[in-house]
């Protein structure tokens, strides 16, 4: 028997493989007005339905949460502590944790930095959109290779150099005019004139 699901705003009946009710257009579980699992009114501060004995999963308690992240922060700090004093020990100075905290900053950031230098500038690949012109569904490509593009619509093709800056595609066809466009920050989509090509990873 399938279980049976309410609106937590408006108390309707729901697919419970939706996410927004159809009757009242808010999302599910945003408001809390009514039980999720017998559809009867509950008041914000229930975390129980007192109709069915459900939990009103709705409600999140921080404070747990909050008790937990002090926990942690207590226990890097003692453990920082302790580092200081094995690193005084082994090297005969007086080292304070604050040094070995400021280094492991130091070095987090570098990392970082290094991560997002080894990222790729350009695009590589072939990215594909389908549209309609005159009725007609007609496929476009960009096909991205170093700092080359080629622009492929039907059996039409232009080819350019491209760059990218802060997001934003910069096409310089051969012969034409330069474009402009913008590239996702995952790089798997890229948007030019209004179309949206993404990219091919069948390949």
């Amino acid at each position: 028997m399938e279980e049976k699901q309410y609106c937590t705003n408006c108390g309707a009946q729901m697919d419970p493989n939706a996410s927004v009710c159809v009757t009242c257009g808010v999302n599910k579980g945003k408001i809390k007005k009514y039980c999720a699992h017998c559809g009867k009114p509950v008041t914000p501060e229930q975390d129980v339905c007192t109709n069915c004995g459900e939990p009103l999963t709705s409600r999140l308690d921080f404070s747990k949460g909050k008790e937990a992240f002090k926990n942690l922060g207590d226990k890097a700090l003692r453990e920082t502590g302790n580092l200081a004093e094995l690193a005084s020990k082994k090297t005969g100075k007086k080292i304070k944790p604050s040094y070995l905290i400021g280094g492991l900053v130091a070095v987090v950031t570098v990392v970082i930095v290094t991560i997002m230098f080894m990222m790729p500038k350009n695009l590589n690949g072939t990215y594909t959109a389908k549209t309609t012109f005159l009725g007609i569904e007609v496929t476009g490509s960009y096909n991205f290779e170093g700092e080359k593009f080629t622009n492929k619509v039907g059996e039409e093709e232009v080819h350019g150099t491209y760059r990218i800056k802060d997001n934003e595609l910069i096409l310089k066809p051969t012969n034409g005019v330069s474009l402009k466009g913008r590239v996702s920050d995952d790089k798997k989509t890229v948007t030019v004139n209004g179309v949206e090509y993404k990219k091919d990873e069948s390949n």
